[in-house]
């Protein structure tokens, strides 16, 4: 299979706006991939505001654990319109699970404006088209 098409980009996030809260991204199957690529974009902070994100992963798509090391260096307000970074979630490894997602912790008096994608690679069947 070529490489270069053997990559699925997926939507992990919507890009939206939020206070304080707790944010799910979409659930993401990746039964057919060895490894996830999350990236995370921001817009605007309000004043004081905090961002972390982190990745969770599941067998089922409903009971989810933070995985470790899958966490971003917390954003705050002075990060604003920046590129967030990337998570890389590795299936091969033995140890992952079919669903992951991106979640965001957004703390403070403010809102954070943000998104994230979901690149699925060295998948194991071509993506559909």
């Amino acid at each position: 299979m070529d490489p270069l098409v053997n990559v699925k980009r997926l939507q992990a996030m919507q890009p939206r706006s939020s206070t304080a809260s707790t944010q799910n991204g979409a659930t993401i199957d990746a039964r057919d991939a060895k490894d996830v690529v999350f990236s995370v974009e921001y817009g605007g902070f309000g004043a004081g505001t905090t961002c972390d994100v982190k990745i969770q992963d599941s067998d089922d798509a409903a009971t989810w654990a933070d995985v470790a090391g899958g966490t971003l260096p917390q954003k705050t307000d002075t990060d604003a319109n920046s590129f967030g970074g990337t998570l890389k979630y590795r299936r091969h490894s033995g140890s992952g699970k079919r669903y992951v997602r991106i979640v965001f912790v957004i703390a403070g008096g403010g809102s954070v404006t943000y998104s994230a994608t979901a690149e699925l690679h060295n998948l194991t069947q071509a993506p559909a088209v």
